[in-house]
């Protein structure tokens, strides 16, 4: 193969591909500019893709893509409304800056992203730990498993968390 077969193929996937998928964004999207910014990014990771595989279905493609931004975009926006309805009932002397607002949403963004693919179970074990208090048999009778499953659901998102965190220090 030529090397410049590649950016051809893609140049061609965006030509026949990139409109349809912002007509199929926009009705999904409350605002058109999110469409738009969901179909560019939509694009740049379908190059990433492709630079490493043949696509044989773009729009297949496209619409994982596409459904995973949105996704990320909805979880962003429900962290965001909680912590505004959470900060809502402070008093004004306790209130966050603004600064300390966007650090906080930011750690809570990464939170979000490294509980989401965590079990339903192992989430609510380790925020039933941490948040809560909870200790490791309360958790484990409250979610009808025994301690060593708890202790193990705890460790393993306790790792992710590490794992996520570690370039901070």
């Amino acid at each position: 193969m030529a090397a410049a077969e590649p950016s051809v193929a893609l140049d061609g996937i965006f030509r026949l591909h990139h409109d349809w998928l912002r007509r199929w964004l926009r009705p999904q999207m409350t605002h058109a500019h999110l469409a738009e910014d969901i179909a560019a990014e939509t694009m740049l990771r379908l190059i990433t893709i492709a630079a490493r595989q043949t696509i044989v279905e773009p729009r297949a493609v496209m619409t994982v893509i596409a459904r995973r931004l949105m996704s990320d975009l909805r979880a962003k926006d429900i962290v965001r409304l909680q912590y505004a309805a959470a900060v809502a009932h402070l008093p004004p002397a306790l209130e966050p800056s603004a600064e300390d607002r966007l650090i906080i949403l930011e750690a809570l963004r990464r939170i979000e992203r490294v509980l989401r693919p965590v079990s339903a179970k192992a989430r609510t074990a380790f925020l039933l730990s941490q948040i809560d208090g909870l200790r490791h048999a309360e958790i484990a009778e409250r979610l009808g498993i025994s301690v060593s499953m708890t202790r193990k659901h705890i460790a393993a998102v306790m790792q992710r968390c590490y794992q996520e965190f570690q370039d901070d220090e």
